[in-house]
């Protein structure tokens, strides 16, 4: 799949990627479709703001520290921090079961269930930094951190730091 990186979006491969995105399907299934690297067609789909379904499933931890947050009151993008997934994906789940999540929040006490919004240390930033040029993936960095994959790209953006060295 060398050649994939030369390949230029046509309007139909970005239609068929906004189809399989609609159709929630992981990125590695979205790259097999499209002929494409995995990384190719996550990074136009961001460009197009657009979202994989997550290639892991829902765990009963997960499943219980959602409704756990949502009943304490926590907003989305806390619950969504603290589970390391994204708010649509929070969002989704909870519509699915039927669990009601507030649109605000006052109190901090769910803050303090995970590291969401926590500082990033030096030796974080130094983890990620050399796990990019390790070749580690941001989804396995998120998880070693303990941090949710928008935080990831969101820190390697402040500290310049790219996925290609081309880049």
């Amino acid at each position: 799949m060398a050649n994939s990186l030369a390949l230029k979006w046509t309007d139909d491969d970005v239609n068929k990627l906004i189809e399989l995105c609609n159709n929630e399907v992981t990125p590695a299934k979205a790259a097999e479709a499209l002929g494409r690297s995995k990384s190719s067609v996550i990074s136009k789909a961001r460009q197009l703001n657009l979202w994989f379904l997550r290639e892991d499933s829902w765990t009963s931890e997960d499943m219980d520290t959602l409704r756990d947050m949502a009943s304490k009151g926590c907003s989305v993008v806390e619950i969504a921090g603290a589970l390391s997934r994204s708010c649509r994906a929070v969002r989704a789940m909870a519509k699915f079961w039927g669990i009601y999540i507030v649109k605000t929040r006052d109190s901090s006490e769910c803050m303090k269930l995970k590291r969401y919004r926590d500082s990033w240390t030096v030796a974080d930033d130094a983890y990620l930094s050399d796990g990019i040029k390790s070749g580690v993936s941001p989804e396995q960095l998120a998880s070693d951190l303990e941090r949710s994959i928008d935080g990831i790209y969101s820190r390697m953006s402040k500290l310049g730091i790219t996925i290609c060295g081309v880049c």
